[in-house]
């Protein structure tokens, strides 16, 4: 554990960079939130203030774990994880939420890079970049806003206070918007990466989560997908905070589909 000490204090502590572009996406994607919150009249700037300070300490809150978390996972096991916002992300979701008044508040949550550590990775049977412990880090970024969504839902439902309900929305979306796949428009062979790693992470590199997790692995993206879907469901129509019963629900759906499609098959 020593060694994991080690290299956790090495490789996971938040850079400048980071830090900056959680910030953006933060204030981006809190303006987008609360762009509906803001009142006419004078007597209600305050109120849209408050609701904009909210948002942006919810996401800015729900990302800064994602990060946290994706680092430790990552160094665990012998990746250096680094986080970024995305502007085409943003911009995209500028004209969106303009465009739709507010209704549809849109926004990507940003994008993870990888990077081998490998001394951490000496004597494993894959010393190179290897999709599926990829995939569980960047699955995070959709993982913890659902139990984010789930805790502060329960907690908004039972005290009604509005900071909850701007985590349970601002996870909600996070975990949505975090599954949509946008690829990476850079070059790796620009960044002098040996062959081996371009062969093997091309086209990843500085992707969103959504496109990580599609390429990793695409069953279990799918399997992701519907369970966000269905949680996302549960919540607006019931008011049912069950990670557990979405990812029962989806795997129901999934089978059920599949079942059909090979009966339509024979």
């Amino acid at each position: 554990m020593s060694g994991f000490n080690r290299r956790y204090q090495k490789h996971a502590k938040l850079e400048k960079s980071e830090l900056i572009s959680l910030v953006i996406t933060a204030l981006v994607a809190g303006f987008f939130l609360s762009f509906n919150d803001w009142g006419e009249e004078a007597a209600k700037y305050a109120v849209g203030l408050q609701n904009l300070v909210f948002a942006i300490f919810a996401v800015l809150l729900i990302l800064g774990t994602v990060v946290f978390l994706q680092k430790a996972l990552g160094v665990f096991f012998g990746y250096k994880t680094t986080y970024a916002h995305s502007w085409p992300g943003l911009l995209v979701g500028f004209f969106i939420t303009l465009f739709s008044n507010g209704l549809f508040p849109f926004f990507l949550p940003g994008i993870v890079n990888y990077k081998l550590v490998k001394t951490a990775r000496l004597g494993k049977f894959l010393p190179h970049y290897k999709y599926s412990e990829m995939w569980l880090v960047s699955s995070l970024a959709v993982i913890i806003p659902l139990f984010f969504a789930a805790i502060f839902g329960s907690f908004y439902v039972a005290s009604e206070l509005e900071i909850f309900r701007h985590i349970t929305i601002a996870a909600i979306l996070i975990a949505v918007f975090a599954l949509i796949p946008a690829p990476n428009m850079k070059n790796p062979l620009s960044e002098n990466k040996s062959l081996t790693d371009v062969r093997l992470y091309s086209n990843i590199h500085q992707a969103t989560f959504g496109y990580d997790l599609i390429t990793f692995s695409f069953p279990a993206y799918v399997v992701l997908a519907a369970t966000t879907a269905i949680f996302a469901l549960l919540v607006l129509v019931f008011q049912v905070f069950s990670i557990v019963l979405s990812f029962v629900f989806a795997l129901v759906v999934i089978l059920v589909y599949r079942s059909a499609i090979l009966y339509l098959n024979d």
